[in-house]
């Protein structure tokens, strides 16, 4: 995708920003560009597996409740770091 997307036609507009991912900042992605986004970054993340740059899978902890999840939220740093006003 190239910035060649413009906020309007007419002319006395300049083209939009381009984003790091080369879009329009603030362009959603069409059906094919996130397409061809989801293949580039599931090759990398396979190629940063086969070198030992990533685990093989991931182990995520399974929150049963929110109850659980207020308590992890109420031991985090962030959380501690809060003061009353």
């Amino acid at each position: 995708m190239t910035a060649d997307r413009s906020l309007a036609s007419d002319q006395s507009w300049s083209a939009a920003p381009v984003s790091h991912l080369e879009t329009a900042v603030g362009a959603w992605f069409n059906l094919q560009e996130a397409s061809d986004f989801s293949d580039k970054r599931k090759s990398e993340i396979e190629a940063a597996r086969r070198a030992g740059k990533l685990p093989m899978k991931m182990t995520m902890r399974k929150r049963s409740t929110i109850e659980d999840l207020l308590d992890d939220w109420s031991k985090s740093v962030e959380f501690k770091a809060l003061t009353s006003a």
